[in-house]
């Protein structure tokens, strides 16, 4: 039997199988890869994948050392799994199929009068600067055929004057400590950093990317952001990362802008890196990281007592802000201002009531300390007194649960808590503007909602949105009866809080078809009829939601829209679609006929007679 010989071509240090292979089929001078792996008995697409036999063979066959060859090989391991060196990474880690290189160095190997070859270290989709020249690396073209991509010696021939040309412009980027851990963790295996040992590469540069984001208040799409700002990013957080757990810690520290303010946000500070771990597939590795995240948030925001962040819920409240200690505990703003400005984590803005400026940031044992010294429980008559509303507004709240009832616990009368009445209003009252005076047109708030027809709960709840733009608080009356508003104003806000529908005669209109029809489509389930929103004189009849009527268009539609559309009589139309075949939705007598719009189009090639207009069939 024949025996291939010896090709006696070395490896190249750090060189892939792929571009070994490129190497050969240029020494021998054949086509391509695929044709010197076929001649040598070799399958060009499982030197692709790294199969060990396939390289054990052609180290044999071309004169390299299989242990260098196996070590700086990507071998796919399935599952869109790879390893690389000594690290298992996904597919997205990798450049595998994307050619990636540093021009600098190609050309030194042409000028060296040899050929170009692929270092291992190229294929890492973090690593980003030519480590011997300081240099951005640059991305080859992608070719259509990925296997065609590996060919490495073709690709850069063909890509020569963009190689050339990025020589010259190339502008200098340092080589950053990550990405010398990188190459060291390439070459040596783990080792370095006990808390990144632990972590896969995948893990560690998105870690790095978004930290170096978020440190920056970089807020852009990580899929938008450029190479040079990711290696920037990279460089900015590296060192926090060689810290371990305290080094993230501090990091977290970092990216806390202002803790005092009052609309502070975890969210918004983390940034990317609250993005990618929302995101990310629940590792231990990641899990790990988010408990850092956890421990940080929770003691360091104002996060309620059975949030959920990040999959945690928060079983603890441990800072509040002013607004989150009135919600969860029912405090009142004034009371909360004055113990906090005894207890020094504030001081009082002169001529501003029941405002402070934080020192420092709300804890759990101030709130507790405050909550020890709370007032007592209200009847039922001073609670109504204090909401400023009749007994049938304040009953109305309590079976909402906008208030709750408590049981005194001596003669276990319902008793009313005031701090959870002032809780209630004090959002209405920050989202109403001040005014000495009652402004013209206005009327007290409980007397708008009768002229309206509407509830108080609806009319507070657009209040405490904003949407309510004439709310006026008054100095004078109590709770509730404080608030003036222009009844117009409010019946434009319940009207903007209405779903847009239709009602029944404006759709039959709009569909072109009797009512009875309508009618009928709502009995068959094709259209639906609901409440628009809330009680409001004029608007509380039902009616057909526009998202209904364009769902019913979707796959049907009547035999008016199709008249008119064809700009003919609606009588012609319907004998000429009987003529052609079209049959329309069998339906009972006196319902006027509609069609099922598939089928319509199925028939539209046999509709021949002749319309005024050119029909289309996906709007009529």
């Amino acid at each position: 039997m024949f025996k291939c010989p010896n090709l006696a071509q070395p490896l190249r240090h750090e060189e892939t199988a792929t571009s070994y292979v490129s190497r050969l089929t240029r020494y021998v001078g054949v086509g391509t890869p695929f044709d010197l792996c076929r001649d040598l008995g070799l399958e060009w697409q499982a030197i692709v994948r790294g199969e060990a036999s396939q390289l054990r063979a052609l180290a044999a066959l071309g004169g390299a050392d299989e242990s260098d060859l196996n070590r700086w090989s990507v071998r796919a391991l399935g599952g869109l799994q790879f390893q690389i060196g000594q690290d298992v990474v996904p597919n997205k880690t990798l450049l595998r199929s994307r050619p990636r290189l540093c021009p600098r160095c190609i050309l030194e190997d042409l000028a060296s009068g040899q050929m170009p070859y692929r270092r291992v270290h190229w294929n890492l989709l973090a690593l980003r600067t030519c480590a011997h020249h300081q240099i951005p690396l640059i991305q080859l073209p992608h070719l259509e055929h990925t296997f065609g991509n590996y060919d490495f010696v073709t690709r850069v021939a063909a890509c020569d004057d963009l190689i050339r040309k990025a020589d010259r412009t190339a502008p200098p980027q340092a080589f950053s400590d990550f990405e010398a851990y990188l190459l060291d963790r390439l070459r040596k295996g783990r080792g370095q950093s006990p808390f990144l040992d632990d972590l896969s590469l995948t893990v560690i540069a998105r870690m790095a990317e978004t930290l170096g984001l978020a440190l920056a208040g970089d807020r852009t799409p990580l899929g938008e952001v450029s190479d040079a700002d990711l290696h920037a990013a990279c460089t900015r957080s590296f060192r926090y990362l060689l810290g371990g757990e305290d080094g993230l810690l501090a990091c977290f520290r970092r990216l806390q802008r202002d803790p005092l303010q009052s609309n502070a946000s975890h969210k918004l500070d983390f940034g990317a890196v609250w993005i990618w771990l929302s995101y990310a597939h629940p590792t231990p590795e990641i899990e790990r990281i988010r408990a850092l995240v956890h421990t940080f948030v929770f003691s360091s925001y104002p996060v309620q007592r059975g949030t959920i962040v990040l999959g945690q819920r928060c079983p603890k409240t441990q800072v509040y802000s002013v607004n989150s200690a009135k919600r969860e505990h029912g405090i009142s703003r004034q009371r909360l201002v004055r113990c906090l400005v005894e207890a020094g984590a504030g001081r009082a803005i002169p001529g501003k009531r029941d405002s402070l400026i934080l020192t420092r940031q709300i804890r759990a044992k101030d709130i507790d300390r405050i909550l020890s010294h709370r007032d007592g429980l209200l009847p039922r008559w001073d609670a109504v007194a204090l909401l400023g509303q009749s007994d049938k507004a304040f009953r109305l709240l309590r079976l909402n649960g906008a208030i709750r009832q408590h049981k005194d616990a001596i003669d276990q009368r319902p008793m009313y808590d005031p701090a959870e009445i002032e809780t209630f209003l004090a959002p209405i009252f920050e989202a109403t503007l001040t005014a000495s005076t009652c402004p013209a047109g206005h009327v007290l708030l409980r007397e708008a909602c009768q002229r309206l027809g509407t509830d108080l709960i609806g009319a507070t709840d657009l209040i405490r949105k904003g949407q309510v733009r004439s709310a006026r608080l008054l100095p004078d009356g109590q709770g509730l009866d404080r608030i003036r508003v222009d009844p117009e104003d409010l019946r434009e806000a319940l009207k903007r809080e209405m779903i847009p529908a239709m009602s029944k005669l404006a759709a039959a209109a709009y569909l072109r078809t009797s009512l009875r029809t309508v009618a009928h489509l709502i009995d068959e389930g094709l259209l639906e009829l609901v409440k628009r929103g809330p009680s409001l004189k004029g608007f509380d009849f039902p009616a057909i939601p526009e998202t209904s009527l364009e769902a019913f268009l979707k796959d049907h539609t009547t035999l008016g829209r199709i008249a008119a559309g064809m700009g003919t009589n609606f009588m012609f139309v319907m004998h000429g679609l009987e003529k052609c075949g079209v049959e329309a939705v069998t339906v009972p007598k006196g319902i006027g006929r509609y069609y099922q719009r598939s089928h319509l189009k199925d028939r539209a090639p046999y509709i021949t007679f002749k319309t005024a207009k050119t029909v289309d069939w996906d709007k009529v």
